[in-house]
């Protein structure tokens, strides 16, 4: 059985899928869209916006070039990375407790928050943050600031 819970925390909108029934030591955690990670955190939107402007043709060492061929980008994908790793782990983090009061009572506890490039699946197409232990529960987040500020 699912249960499908949606609360608000703080700037953040929270859609909270929790499988009552428990998939131990299955892959589970926090979800965000590249526009709330933007909207977050200003130096990350800076990059990202540097990443897009690369284009992608591979011979002219764009985007889609191989880790190696030009310093530059290796250094711009290095940052933008770990701007992502350091401002999803952070809102994760910020929001925990209100996730774990919104699913009480369905067998799940904090497990340190992590970056994992598989929190979604095997592979590594839902990144996200790992660090709830238990019963499944997947977040996923929407920012709600322009609600807030207007």
């Amino acid at each position: 059985m699912t249960r499908k819970t949606s609360i608000t925390s703080g700037r953040y909108q929270l859609d909270i899928d929790t499988d009552v029934r428990g998939r131990f030591g299955a892959p589970q955690g926090f979800y965000f869209p590249h526009g709330v990670v933007e909207a977050v955190d200003p130096e990350y939107a800076d990059l990202a916006r540097q990443e897009h402007e690369l284009g992608g043709r591979r011979e002219d060492g764009g985007k889609w070039a191989p880790r190696g061929v030009d310093p530059e980008v290796d250094d711009l994908y290095d940052r933008l990375n770990g701007r992502y790793v350091e401002t999803v782990t952070r809102v994760a983090d910020e929001v925990l407790p209100d996730v774990l009061a919104a699913v009480d009572g369905t067998r799940v506890e904090p497990d340190g928050l992590r970056f994992d490039r598989h929190a979604g699946c095997s592979c590594p197409c839902t990144p996200g943050v790992a660090g709830l232990r238990g019963a499944s529960v997947d977040v996923y987040l929407t920012d709600r600031s322009d609600e807030i500020d207007g």
